[in-house]
């Protein structure tokens, strides 16, 4: 019999408030299995044969009678399925009489229906209503909500599916111990908080996306378009189960079919990062608490004097006067724009926080367009009349609060009391407002309830706006990114830094195994040692030519497809090049405004038919949106074929 665990935490902990619910209980055989599961009618009926729709279809479904759980059944769903593109469908479950909450950030969608999906929808309605989604070429179930507990009520949403492998990534923004996920009845809190990346707590991003690899090396995302605080349970049976309390579910499937791709697909919705200006490539250097100007002066002169690589200076909380933003401490930083104008001087950049101070605050609402236009106007005066600061660190955007959601107090209420309490960091005394907003909170749109998660990133767009209208500013910005719907930036933006068993060798079992290794962009293996005072390092490196990054010397081919150890001194950092890629390399400098200026050169690493390929993207480093623009250069490298009477030799620096 399906069955899927009913009630989480202390509910139902016993068989008489089990029963009361309508479920039945089973004493557990595993030891985080839970005793109470909903009974397989548990759902909604199909009411009638789905309407097609200009995308896709709707159908109509109905709570089949049950015990409610908090008193606040929906009675009537809508399903929305809209056929989007050929490796991107949308489904979407929202109450049929009356509006809710739904995120209010625009995503990519479709003015046409895919005419030739890689994905096939089917419905089940024995013993209730559920979607199953397969591969069109290969049959795979890739989401199966046809399981027991299917709940649509005002402020518990519930909903479960199947995955086709226990090969699980995503849900960041917590502390993994290891890179896939664990499946023995492991839960996830969501809900943006500002917090040490400690345990099992929920930090400072909100991101319910997750990435499947299946049997064959294909691959699949989901991604749930909801800010509500919530939890993700997996299950042994590789079962997942959504626990959300608010809005909608409103999924996007993405079909790849290689990691590579679903992770493209899902930037093509949601927005891609912006592009770095390439000082952010650089070495950053940020402490908390210089004290003053002249211990920050002294660090930055040391650097220079030891021939240190520096291409940013931080300065944290310490600069301001008694933290308050947009001030400088006229007795610790007197001088700090004269020394700012040296750092450039230097071919350097200068980065300052902005965040609330300790004591009494109001929070600016971001959402509404003079909360918007108040912010970008402090930016823009503080930038030309006080510090000529090169990007901005916004911070504590979470929002995160000094006390407990107001000094007059939350009220009393199901918003800052829900009925269910997610799996969540700092909810200890059964409210969601702890070092936080209260959750009735008014913003320009919703409660606070629903748009915690969202308020980083309507900061950060402020944010951007206040950058992108001064002519002195650059683009980038550095903040905590709170929302999978954000396209600003998280920190630095840097080349994509993929593990090695994601997306290049999917149907590698013994890569769907490394979790201590890392592919920077597609060719570039690093092998890092992990244990303190180690100097020997195991790596696994898959069946294909691995050259040294420093010296050229090729892997042996019988060290091919196998786990080999490595020496790594203390000063030195295993990294291979794949062959057939040739990775354009630049003679380093202490800053990037001098490296740029120095020769180029490519390492050319051949493959076992004698071929590689490359490419190497430029700008001015500076200009914004160059892509857009199309201010810039893309040259593309290639080696067809190497004869022996022709041999390209590989060059190395």
């Amino acid at each position: 019999m399906k069955k899927n665990r009913l009630l989480p935490d202390d509910e139902g902990k016993s068989i008489e408030a089990c029963e009361g619910r309508g479920c039945f209980w089973k004493e557990p055989v595993e030891d985080l299995a839970p005793e109470c599961f909903h009974p397989p009618t548990h759902g909604y009926d199909l009411v009638s044969i789905p309407e097609d729709t200009e995308l896709g279809w709707s159908a109509s479904l109905e709570l089949r009678e049950r015990p409610e759980r908090y008193q606040r059944d929906v009675i009537n769903l809508k399903l929305d399925v809209e056929m989007q593109t050929t490796n991107r469908m949308r489904f979407k479950f929202s109450d049929a009489d009356n509006d809710r909450f739904e995120v209010p950030i625009p995503v990519a969608s479709s003015s046409s229906k895919a005419s030739n999906p890689a994905y096939n929808i089917q419905y089940g309605t024995d013993p209730t209503f559920g979607l199953k989604i397969t591969r069109t070429r290969t049959g795979t179930v890739v989401f199966d909500s046809r399981l027991p507990g299917f709940t649509f009520e005002d402020q518990f949403l519930q909903i479960s599916t199947r995955f086709p492998t226990a090969n699980i990534y995503g849900f960041g923004e917590h502390i993994h111990e290891r890179y896939r996920h664990d499946l023995n009845w492991k839960t996830w809190g969501i809900f943006s908080r500002d917090t040490l990346p400690l345990e099992d707590r929920n930090l400072y991003g909100h991101h319910p996306f997750y990435l499947c690899v299946e049997k064959d090396g294909n691959a699949h995302g989901l991604f749930l378009l909801n800010s509500n605080a919530m939890d993700v349970t997996l299950l042994p049976g590789q079962i997942l189960t959504y626990r959300v309390i608010g809005g909608v579910l409103d999924f996007y499937l993405f079909m790849g079919p290689s990691p590579e791709n679903v992770v493209q697909q899902y930037l093509e919705l949601i927005g891609r990062p912006v592009m770095p200006p390439y000082w952010a490539l650089g070495f950053h250097l940020s402490k908390w608490d210089y004290g003053n100007l002249t211990v920050m002066r002294d660090v930055v002169e040391s650097m220079r004097a030891n021939d240190m690589p520096h291409d940013v200076q931080y300065a944290d909380i310490d600069y301001m006067d008694e933290q308050k933003s947009f001030t400088v401490d006229p007795i610790n930083y007197v001088g700090l724009g004269e020394f700012i104008d040296d750092v450039h001087a230097h071919g350097q950049r200068f980065i300052i926080i902005l965040m609330w101070p300790p004591g009494d605050n109001v929070f600016p609402d971001y959402m509404h367009e003079s909360g918007i236009n108040w912010w970008t106007e402090q930016c823009h005066q503080f930038h030309n009349t006080s510090l000529d600061f090169d990007a901005l660190w916004v911070d504590m955007n979470e929002p995160s609060n000094m006390i407990d959601g107001s000094i007059n107090g939350c009220g009393e209420d199901r918003w800052n009391r829900p009925p269910y309490l997610p799996k969540l960091y700092k909810v200890f005394s059964g409210t969601l407002y702890e070092e936080t907003l209260c959750m009735d909170s008014d913003h320009h749109g919703s409660a606070h309830y629903n748009v915690h998660s969202l308020y980083g990133h309507s900061h950060a767009k402020a944010t951007h706006r206040s950058v992108l209208t001064s002519v002195a500013l650059l683009m980038t910005q550095l903040r905590r990114c709170v929302n999978a719907g954000c396209n600003s930036v998280h920190s630095i933006h840097l080349p994509e830094i993929i593990m090695l068993e994601m997306p290049l060798f999917p149907s590698n079992v013994e890569a769907l195994h490394v979790e201590e290794q890392f592919l920077w962009g597609p060719s570039l293996l690093i092998t890092p040692v992990m244990k303190e005072a180690d100097v020997t390092v195991r790596g696994y490196f898959p069946d294909v030519r691995w050259y040294s990054y420093y010296s050229g010397e090729e892997l042996p081919e019988y060290e091919r497809g196998t786990w080999v150890t490595l020496s790594a001194p203390l000063d030195f950092i295993p990294v291979h090049v794949r062959g057939g890629y040739i990775l354009p390399t630049q003679e380093p400098a202490n800053t990037t405004v001098y490296s740029r200026r120095n020769p180029l050169g490519l390492i050319v690493a051949l493959n076992d038919e004698q071929r590689a390929a490359g490419n190497l993207y430029w700008d001015d480093g500076e200009s914004r949106d160059p892509v857009d623009n199309g201010a810039y250069s893309l040259l593309e490298f290639t080696v067809n074929q190497v004869s022996k009477e022709n041999p390209v030799n590989d060059h190395w620096p």
